[in-house]
């Protein structure tokens, strides 16, 4: 053990990170208006990425055309 090690022991600073539970997607009152604005033929395709801090979902607004791609985990 080092010295920040002890420092930050003494300080009480070593605590295990702070596990999140899962929460559902949400939109905004804002987001909710601009999918019901979208023209006809279009919709949303949301993809996740990884992150430091877990997961990043992206929205982007796409022509709907032909079926929809299979879902990826």
């Amino acid at each position: 053990m080092g010295l920040w090690d002890s420092v930050r022991e003494a300080l009480g600073l070593n605590r295990p990170p702070a596990v999140v539970a899962p929460a559902p997607l949400t939109l905004t009152r804002s987001a909710l208006d601009r999918l019901g604005g979208l023209p006809a033929g279009h919709g949303v395709r949301l993809r996740r990425h990884a992150s430091p801090s877990g997961h990043v979902v992206s929205v982007d607004e796409v022509p709907v055309t032909g079926p929809f791609p299979e879902r990826l985990d």
